[in-house]
């Protein structure tokens, strides 16, 4: 039997095919050779492997535990600076995937896999990946081209194809936001940059038009008096520029009378629904009728 030292485990493999097979070599030479080369030989292997693997694993949560501590810094040098918060998120998360992905690369290096074979591996798994998922590098496009151009902040409420929320955040791949009734809504950025997006907080102050109908035959000038009486008291309603009224249609069933204010872009749903009460209240206190659709149908024999 070759007493040399056999140097990996795939010459491991082949001497001991060739030993085992061949029928000259005794049984008890066959087994003392698995006993005292080749046994040992893959208990050094797999310690050795099992120690790479180990430090795999705890390089990767270690790793995991410090991004995790950078990114807090990082979110916190970027608060300090007065970085805008949509910015932060978005930068945040950039952070956090980047550090994560350095910490999974030195912990393949500690596996033994060469870099560059592994950069190529990626690179060519990346192409596939990136026609597989243009919708979603379309989205990380979106989010780009929404941090440079700023159609809305975090806490601004909008509105996007029918969906209408508060902006929570901007994250690399969708834009986070709070519906009115606390539900949470996660849209797509590359939607948000091609479709219109209303903006009801870009402004401090908005203009709001309320429509209040009164029956035909009615005096339309006191009409005009007691909306105009309510809005005078009311807090919401800004003085500059001058809130109005006018009738505005003659409808099938009554006449529209719309008063046009402006008020705080804050106070215009309270403004809203205060007006609506107050103008109800004082219509009936003056016996003012407020007409509901009817039809009128004349019988001729």
């Amino acid at each position: 039997m070759n007493d040399s030292i056999i140097s990996s485990t795939s010459d491991i493999a082949a001497h001991a095919k060739e030993l085992l097979a061949a029928d000259t070599v005794p049984v008890k030479e066959k087994i003392s050779f698995i006993v005292t080369d080749i046994v040992p030989q893959i208990v050094d292997w797999g310690i050795h492997a099992g120690l790479k693997l180990l430090a795999a694993v705890i390089i990767v949560i270690i790793g995991f535990w410090i991004t995790k501590k950078l990114t807090r810094l990082f979110v916190k040098a970027l608060s300090h600076h007065d970085t805008d918060r949509l910015l932060a998120s978005f930068l945040r998360s950039i952070c956090n995937i980047v550090l994560k992905v350095a910490v999974l690369i030195i912990a393949i290096q500690i596996l033994g896999v060469e870099t560059m074979s592994f950069a190529a591996v990626l690179a060519a798994i990346g192409v596939g990946v990136g026609m597989a998922l243009s919708g979603t590098l379309q989205n990380f496009a979106g989010g780009i081209v929404l941090l440079l151009f700023k159609p809305f902040r975090v806490g601004d409420f909008i509105e996007c194809q029918g969906l209408s929320g508060t902006v929570m955040q901007i994250h690399i791949f969708m834009t986070e936001i709070k519906t009115s009734d606390n539900k949470i809504i996660f849209v797509p950025n590359s939607t948000l940059i091609s479709s219109s997006i209303t903006n009801y907080t870009k402004e401090n102050i908005r203009r709001i038009d309320m429509d209040f109908t009164v029956a035909y035959g009615t005096d339309l000038k006191q009409a005009r008096k007691i909306i105009e009486s309510v809005a005078a008291n009311e807090k919401g309603i800004l003085r500059e520029p001058a809130f109005s009224t006018f009738v505005s249609s003659l409808a099938d069933s009554c006449v529209v009378i719309t008063l046009r204010s402006w008020t705080a872009t804050d106070d215009y749903w309270t403004v809203k629904y205060n007006m609506n009460e107050n103008v109800y209240n004082a219509f009936n206190e003056k016996g003012i009728d407020i007409p509901f659709p009817q039809v009128t149908v004349h019988m001729h024999k």
